[in-house]
């Protein structure tokens, strides 16, 4: 079994919960270079130095963390680089992430590439889940280190659990406690890094996950041939569902889809930004709930909650793009509702013949959805802090 550290604390999950919460429309704040909130510090993408007395939340597409936090740091991004030197608990999650920084209590980093540099000493225990994972920094605690490839070149003063379709022991790497490393074959561990009699290997398949089932009766596939008739059913379900939706939200809440659709016009490039910082957030979630026992049951739900925010943002935006032209060509301040699903759905038809275009439609549509995810990122941000932006255009 892995070391108490992959059972023990998952205040990792919550960290990250409230950095998607409370950081999701940074943007708004970029007239500044810095957020604080309760002493708390809010940073978006390459902020200052920071000297901070409480916990630093950074976000952004390259989140840069640097300078002294007194207590606990958070960083997520598509790029992360924590260089602050920590007194608390360590939380980044991104696509690359690199730590520099030291962490006075743990360390908990899910990414693509996670890196963690000689500088990077973590007092207690450190997690650590991505494809391509390097532990460079010594740990005094417990490591559990998961992913496609680990390379382990650092001391560890107490357990490590390393489970990964190839692992590596560079020069400095060292084991104080027990080293029980899951892969496909066993392998031969240096007596530097551990004592035979402390290694342990528990065989994991990565690459033959079907194997055995060659004599299983799988359904054939049917015949299939898309025709223009496939075509136009899957146009008019598209159509069929944005229209229901649409209409869903019109009637019962249409003053909120009004003020979203205003903030798209007012601010386009403030929402794009938030609503690539949201997704972020939302895709985020999947492997820092993986890495726990107690959130993985919960990532089939972030992955649910994924699928309906992109929808939802996909109609929003198309909406308010639409109505956008559609107010150009002299349509009133306030239409009926009929006139409104009209413009949804001519969106929508257009949207949807973009997508043949080959990788500008695909650039489009994904640009639809990031309006309107942003546009319900900065409405929820709105609500959780209402004294914290000026209130947008009516």
């Amino acid at each position: 079994m892995p070391p108490r550290a992959i059972f023990a604390r998952c205040r990792g999950v919550t960290a990250l919960l409230a950095v998607a919460l409370l950081t999701l429309p940074a943007p708004v704040a970029a007239q500044s270079d810095a957020l604080e909130i309760g002493g708390d510090l809010f940073l978006s993408g390459t902020g200052p130095v920071v000297d901070a007395a409480r916990d630093v939340f950074a976000v952004g597409f390259s989140s840069v963390l640097s300078g002294n936090v007194a207590e606990d740091s958070h960083a997520v991004g598509f790029s992360v680089e924590v260089d602050a030197d920590t007194d608390g608990d360590v939380y980044a999650t991104g696509g690359t992430v690199s730590v520099r920084g030291s962490a006075g209590s743990d360390l908990t980093v899910s990414g693509f590439s996670v890196r963690t540099h000689p500088s990077s000493t973590t007092a207690e225990n450190a997690r650590l889940t991505g494809a391509s994972v390097i532990v460079g920094g010594p740990v005094g605690g417990a490591l559990v280190a998961t992913g496609g490839d680990v390379t382990l070149n650092a001391a560890i003063g107490g357990d490590a659990y390393i489970s990964a379709a190839r692992i590596t022991f560079g020069p400095e790497a060292s084991v104080g406690g027990e080293l029980i490393y899951a892969t496909s074959e066993p392998m031969d561990v240096p007596a530097s890094v551990a004592d035979p009699a402390r290694v342990r290997f528990e065989r994991v398949e990565f690459d033959n996950m079907m194997s055995g089932r060659e004599d299983w009766d799988w359904p054939e596939r049917p015949e299939m041939e898309i025709g223009p008739g496939a075509i136009f059913g899957a146009l008019a379900a598209t159509i069929g569902s944005f229209l229901l939706v649409g209409a869903i939200f019109l009637a019962f809440a249409p003053n909120l889809v009004s003020r979203m659709r205003k903030g798209i016009v007012a601010r386009p490039g403030a929402t794009a930004l938030s609503g690539l910082i949201g997704l972020s957030m939302l895709f985020g979630s999947v492997p820092i709930l993986a890495m726990t026992l107690i959130g993985i049951p919960l990532v089939p739900i972030a992955i649910l909650a994924i699928l309906i925010v992109w929808f939802l943002g996909y109609v929003l935006g198309a909406y308010a793009l639409g109505m956008g032209v559609a107010r150009a060509m002299g349509v009133g301040e306030d239409p009926s509702i009929m006139l409104r699903l009209a413009v949804l759905a001519a969106t929508a038809l257009v949207a949807a013949v973009l997508n043949f275009i080959p990788f500008l439609g695909w650039l489009a549509n994904f640009a639809i959805v990031i309006l309107g995810v942003g546009a319900m990122t900065y409405v929820l941000f709105e609500r959780l802090l209402p004294n914290a932006i000026s209130e947008g255009p009516a």
